[in-house]
């Protein structure tokens, strides 16, 4: 009977775009990475699967790119906070 270790991570990388080189090194050390604040549009979730061709990446982007953010501060918007 063979025993095999998992090797699992959750980073909070604050922007994926400037910590690819940090997760390509957690690539090499670990089997699953959960990654946390990748700050990722849905049209860039893509960029996931080009970090490590052996790994599989699923990604959900919660950020918000609604008219509330877009009008952040105008009148309409500070009217319907008070």
């Amino acid at each position: 009977m063979t025993v095999t270790n998992l090797r699992i991570v959750s980073y909070n990388c604050r922007s994926i775009k400037s910590n690819i080189d940090a997760i390509k090194e957690l690539c090499t050390n670990h089997d699953i990475i959960l990654i946390q604040e990748h700050w990722l549009l849905d049209h860039e979730l893509p960029l996931l699967s080009n970090i490590n061709c052996d790994f599989l990446s699923v990604g959900v982007s919660g950020v918000d790119v609604g008219w509330s953010t877009l009008r952040w501060g105008s009148r309409s918007v500070e009217n319907q906070s008070r």
